[in-house]
């Protein structure tokens, strides 16, 4: 996917959480969220790419127990248009067959092998579903032959947030190491502009109405120890980026 060269918006917080990585330890997360402009539609509703990301550690840098499930949640008044582009099933992403029109996004990961960093790259394809529920694969790869799939699940939602998305983590590399090797650190961005009825739809168009405190994002994060923890952030929907033609 091409990077739009205007920037709409990017968000960082943080949020230390209490774990039992080892005896004294406390796992951490840092949650980032943002968006980026894509076009500016003169009835008000932005087109944009969304970024997330996280990292994940502990307090004294002792191993990290993995991440099993991710939420993260989207501000209300967003929309999420899948049925403008095509779809993959999870076959086809297991055996590369995806039409290029499903891919929607693509990032970084990072996973620990040891005590060393092993980097991941990661493309996302849209899958089945409809304007309530969709599939989502994240499909990544590293050392050239490890290749693992995340399955995820894009539903809308009511209330301060207009869609959740749930990713299931299975362990990666399981059959070498017990319990696989957990992931560090990832960033994503999904976006990009589709068609429905011949017209171009972008995956994803902005709130046309600000709430009070802004554009709201969270993200639970759920551990193989049982921990989980929670961290909300907001973006200001006061945008002054210059609009795209």
């Amino acid at each position: 996917m091409s990077r739009p060269a205007t920037i709409l918006s990017l968000v960082l917080a943080a949020v230390f959480c209490t774990g039992t990585a080892a005896a004294g330890a406390a796992q951490t997360q840092t949650f980032t969220a943002g968006a980026e402009l894509l076009q500016q539609n003169a009835f008000g509703q932005w087109n944009v790419n969304l970024f997330v990301g996280a990292t994940f550690g502990t307090d004294d840098g002792s191993p990290v127990s993995p991440v099993r499930s991710m939420r993260m949640s989207f501000p209300g008044g967003a929309r999420f248009n899948g049925d403008a582009f095509k779809t993959c099933t999870k076959g086809q992403v297991v055996y590369g067959e995806c039409p290029a029109a499903s891919k929607i996004g693509s990032g970084t990961a990072t996973t620990m092998l040891g005590t060393s960093t092993v980097d991941a790259q990661i493309t996302v394809f849209n899958g089945p579903g409809n304007a309530n529920r969709r599939q989502l694969f994240f499909y990544s790869r590293a050392l050239t032959t490890v290749e693992f799939v995340l399955y995820g699940t894009m539903r809308r939602t009511t209330g301060a947030y207009g869609y959740v998305m749930d990713v299931r983590v299975d362990p990666i590399i399981e059959d070498f190491i017990p319990g696989g090797v957990p992931i560090t650190s990832f960033e994503t961005t999904i976006g990009g502009v589709g068609r429905k009825r011949g017209k171009p739809v972008p995956l994803v168009s902005s709130p046309t109405a600000c709430r009070a405190g802004g554009w709201r994002y969270a993200a639970t994060f759920t551990r193989a120890d049982g921990s989980s923890a929670t961290s909300n952030l907001a973006i200001s929907c006061r945008l002054t980026a210059t609009p795209v033609s």
